[in-house]
């Protein structure tokens, strides 16, 4: 059985000198510490040592110094030197050459990089003590070579490849930061774009809100005629349109920033599809299409009412986009005791399997649809969706539908787990 090979670590750290003991004491390896460049050569005056691994930067003698001073002793020059430095100066390796090191690693260095490392410098010694004639024998990545080469070739070879591996480092380091000032400049130009689109955003919703208010008015007046009725509920559909996307901007963006969060209260469930069926037929109406409604025996929950009735709203409003005309789109409510499930059907092309998850994110599209009234504002709705459920601790997820279309179901718990409490978008209006 082999004798393990002894190691004497130079290391003014108390507790870095333990860490390397111990590492290389796991690796097989006998070692031995001292806590500076002189008592190192004491020991080494006093016992025989395989490898000497050393800090560079101590008080005192500095590691090249004890390195000169090993490899000048006759009895001490063919001792493995590695020195082991948190230095990072490229310049640093060529101080290690000058003072005879045989090899250098930076630190903080992997255990398993440390042990190769220290394996591999002493089987380069073992391999050249053996050697005969005039190659030297080295060891590199597991593999060994026979080098005719001079000291001096080797070494000029080194430090051209040295020099070459820095160039390269210094190109690397210069691309990075011109990455890294491009990053910052769109970063820049983002948030400029986000600031705007907030501001725009803001000055949106009182004037839709309006629109709607003014056509909803004259939608009462006794008497409108037929074809006025028509254009006032086109007027006041698309202006519902754009007050729900702005209403989504401003939660998904509330969202984002952390501070959207539900303002739950007791809801009744048939009340509230009883109103985003009511709110959402003038829209349905508009594009020659109906909405049916099913719904069983329904618990109250414990939610955001506002939230929930958007979110059913948004789903109306993607299925009756979708649905082909002259096809209803079916809204069913049921529950299993613990959790209130809506459905929404539609009859139109569906929705691919690889895209369900991605659907719900902002600004998907499927297919290529024209951006007129029935696409106008696509991408926003599904994304408000999936984070106004999530809130609530509930799931959205969108299916088959049988023989054809899509079906988006969403569950909301009866008894949720407790919601935090802030202010989101709202809209007396809808």
């Amino acid at each position: 059985m082999s004798v393990p090979a002894s190691v004497l670590v130079v290391e003014d750290s108390a507790t870095q000198a333990e860490e390397l003991r111990l590492i290389l004491t796991a690796g097989g390896f006998n070692a031995e510490t001292a806590p500076d460049a002189e008592r190192a050569l004491a020991r080494l005056a006093a016992s025989s040592f395989d490898i000497v691994i050393s800090d560079i930067v101590m008080p005192g003698l500095s590691g090249y110094d004890l390195c000169r001073r090993i490899k000048s002793e006759p009895r001490l020059t063919h001792l493995p030197v590695l020195l082991l430095t948190s230095l990072t100066d490229p310049i640093d390796v060529v101080h290690a050459l000058e003072c005879g090191a045989d090899s250098f690693l930076t630190k903080p260095c992997e255990p398993e990089h440390l042990l190769a490392r220290v394996t591999a410098l002493l089987e380069s010694r073992r391999l050249r003590a053996a050697a005969h004639g005039s190659d030297i024998e080295v060891l590199f990545r597991g593999q060994r070579f026979a080098v005719p080469s001079s000291r001096e070739q080797i070494l000029d070879l080194l430090l051209s490849t040295f020099e070459d591996t820095l160039q390269k480092q210094d190109e690397l380091m210069s691309a990075r930061d011109a990455l890294a000032a491009k990053h910052q400049e769109l970063q820049r130009i983002e948030r400029q774009k986000e600031e705007l689109s907030a501001l725009v955003v803001h000055d949106l919703r009182s004037p839709a809100a309006g629109i709607m208010m003014a056509a909803q008015a004259q939608l009462r007046r006794a008497g409108l005629p037929e074809q006025e009725r028509r254009l006032w509920s086109l007027v006041f559909t698309s202006a519902q349109v754009i007050n729900r996307m702005v209403l989504n901007l401003l939660d998904i963006s509330s969202s984002a920033d952390g501070v959207f969060a539900p303002r739950p209260t007791t809801v009744d469930v048939p009340a509230l599809v009883s109103a985003a069926h009511q709110l959402m037929t003038p829209v349905a109406d508009s594009l020659g299409q109906r909405i049916e409604v099913h719904i069983g025996d329904l618990p109250p929950l414990h939610a955001d009412p506002e939230l929930l009735r958007r979110v059913l709203q948004n789903l109306l409003d993607n299925a009756l986009r979708h649905s082909p005309p002259g096809q209803p789109v079916i809204m069913e409510a049921g529950s299993d005791g613990q959790a209130v499930t809506f459905r929404i059907h539609d009859r139109g092309s569906g929705v691919p399997a690889d895209m369900r998850e991605r659907i719900f994110d902002k600004y998907i599209r499927i297919g290529g649809q024209q951006s007129d009234f029935r696409s106008f504002g696509k991408g926003l709705g599904l994304a408000f969706c999936r984070i106004a459920v999530d809130a609530h601790g509930g799931r959205i997820w969108v299916e088959d539908n049988q023989p054809s279309g899509s079906t988006f179901v969403v569950t909301i718990p009866i008894t949720p787990p407790a919601l935090p409490s802030s202010p989101h978008s709202t809209s007396p209006v809808g």
